[in-house]
């Protein structure tokens, strides 16, 4: 595209560079790769992504663990805190959990593990197990050098953005939070990681915060649209100022990152308590802002004064089945809308149920099968229906799913009382919510792709 004469596609921070043609056999989902160099990605970075990664690589290390001479994971890590006892210095690094399983589907680490750990400038630490949980993939490694080693600023994000039509000129929504960090979809974010090879290469990969869904099972997860390589598992996700906003895991199209806000509360749980909290509510939430238009639209029209808080998501049955609503009925074939949903949904014909029911003691009227407010749930006993807004938690606005998510993080194993909007009868409720705990079996899955070869028709060099 040209304007005047100029290419908007060109940029002058980018360096042009060789094209080898023919067939090539690569490897994939192999921890070899180092996702810098991936023939997918763009290999020249901007100025702004390699300051920021420069800020944050004196802490960013290089994770391998193996059991006697084989290694089976390489990731990468964050040193978020050191101190110094008796003139020695020990760093507790963040890192992914997967560094300690031997098999993906393995829930305990190996008696003779261990774990070598590589710094910024090459030299090698035996590192020690310090804490770890399956559940959230996250672990911290202990190390101890002769001098003091530099941590990575941490910094919470505020994921709250305002849905408010007389907001839309404003040029900024920020909180009075002057510690947290503002994301907001479309930001730019940088994926790190450091390579365990004799260089201990440092790795970065730009891409942006995006509201797009995964397969992984853990709800709490975000995503960038960062693409790494599994040595970049359990590296940071950092924003422009060089400042850590989440701990990176490993999908083949995205990277999937724990927010630094649950990652810490969960190791300030176990300092304190020593054990992890794992609030369980039974139900599946997002921000208000990230629901489709046409349900804003209606929830603002029943309360007018709403801008913020934590939706109750809908399933995918009941979006299909709104959408089955509108499909054409002929004369030839009169369908009933229950059996335009079963032909929509034909994989789902054994777990649905024509029985209605009702959830809380109001009443949620929908088939069970198209509620993400699970059965027997915590959400469910306290009333909790699909399509409410949280607004309140105790005596604090409920501005965005991290605040809550922090919040009940809190208070695992008690109760709280939440205001809650809901749009179908245009009743704001007040609810008793328990926030139970996670048991081993709900314990969240983390998948590994395997490794593969494919063929390329062309690499840059």
């Amino acid at each position: 595209m040209k304007l005047d004469g100029r290419d908007l596609t060109f940029s002058p921070w980018k360096r042009r560079r060789s094209e080898s043609k023919g067939s090539h056999i690569i490897t994939r989902h192999s921890f070899s790769e180092e996702f810098d160099r991936d023939i997918y990605a763009d290999m020249d970075l901007d100025i702004n992504t390699k300051i920021a990664a420069l800020k944050v690589s004196a802490s960013l290390v290089s994770l391998v663990s193996r059991t006697g001479s084989e290694p089976f994971f390489k990731g990468s890590g964050t040193i978020i805190e050191s101190e110094e006892v008796d003139g020695t210095h020990f760093s507790t690094i963040l890192t992914s959990a997967s560094l300690l399983r031997s098999t993906p589907e393995s829930d305990a680490i190996p008696d003779d593990i261990k774990i070598d750990v590589y710094l910024s400038d090459g030299k090698s630490s035996e590192g020690q197990v310090f804490a770890y949980d399956f559940h959230y993939n996250i672990a911290t490694i202990k190390i101890k050098t002769e001098l003091a080693l530099p941590s990575a600023a941490l910094r919470f994000l505020d994921d709250s953005i305002l849905v408010d039509p007389s907001a839309i000129l404003e040029s900024s929504q920020l909180h009075p939070h002057s510690d947290l960090f503002k994301l907001c979809p479309g930001d730019m974010v940088v994926a790190i990681g450091r390579h365990f090879d004799d260089h201990c290469d440092l790795m970065a990969a730009p891409g942006e915060f995006s509201l797009d869904v995964f397969k992984f099972d853990c709800k709490e997860l975000f995503r960038a649209t960062c693409q790494i390589t599994k040595c970049g598992i359990g590296g940071p996700l950092i924003n422009l100022y060089g400042e850590v906003i989440g701990v990176n895991f490993y999908d083949h199209k995205c990277t999937p990152f724990l927010p630094i806000n649950i990652a810490v509360k969960c190791l300030e749980h176990f300092k304190k308590y020593g054990r992890f909290c794992r609030p369980w509510l039974g139900m599946e939430m997002t921000n208000l802002y990230a629901e489709n238009l046409g349900i804003l639209e209606k929830i603002i029209k029943k309360f007018p004064n709403i801008s913020e808080g934590v939706l109750v998501e809908e399933s995918f049955q009941a979006k299909a089945k709104a959408k089955a609503k509108t499909k054409t009925k002929t004369k030839n074939d009169p369908l009933s809308e229950a059996t335009l949903v079963q032909r929509t949904l034909p994989t789902l014909n054994n777990i649905m149920s024509p029985n209605v029911c009702q959830s809380g003691p109001r009443g949620c009227h929908q088939l069970p099968n198209q509620r993400k407010v699970i059965e027997g749930s915590p959400a469910e006993s306290g009333g909790i229906c699909s399509g409410d807004v949280i607004v309140q938690g105790g005596d604090k606005d409920v501005r965005s799913f991290l605040e809550f998510y922090g919040m009940i993080m809190e208070m695992t194993g008690e109760s709280v009382e939440l205001v809650v909007l809901r749009e179908t009868s245009g009743q704001r409720l007040q609810i008793t919510l328990k926030a139970s705990e996670t048991s081993r079996d709900k314990f969240y899955r983390w998948p590994l792709p395997e490794e593969c070869t494919v063929c390329v028709d062309r690499v840059r060099w």
